[in-house]
């Protein structure tokens, strides 16, 4: 049987590759109030557009429940607005 070079493999080049983008952004955003989840949330309001709660906590890869309290937080310092249908990368105002 032929040995396997980890070292060498797609996924685990990919896994460190991850890793150390991870470490670097949670460096940058050290210096601000965001975390790692918030940033990601932004992102993918930014990138997708309007979405439920549902949806977004899917392309986060995270639990809607996990993604109630990142909400609340968002929520209260006036970074989304959550509505019926949809959560806005907007102001607490509603508007564009």
């Amino acid at each position: 049987m032929q040995e396997y070079n980890f070292e060498n493999s797609v996924v685990y080049l990919l896994g460190i590759t991850a890793q150390a983008y991870r470490h670097a952004l949670n460096r940058e955003l050290s210096r601000t109030e965001v975390s790692f989840r918030q940033a990601q949330l932004i992102g993918c309001l930014v990138f997708h557009g309007d979405l439920p709660q549902s949806e977004l906590a899917r392309r986060m890869m995270i639990e809607p429940a996990s993604s109630v309290g990142i909400l609340n937080r968002m929520e209260s310092c006036g970074w989304i607005v959550r509505r019926k249908t949809a959560l806005l990368t907007s102001d607490a105002s509603g508007s564009q």
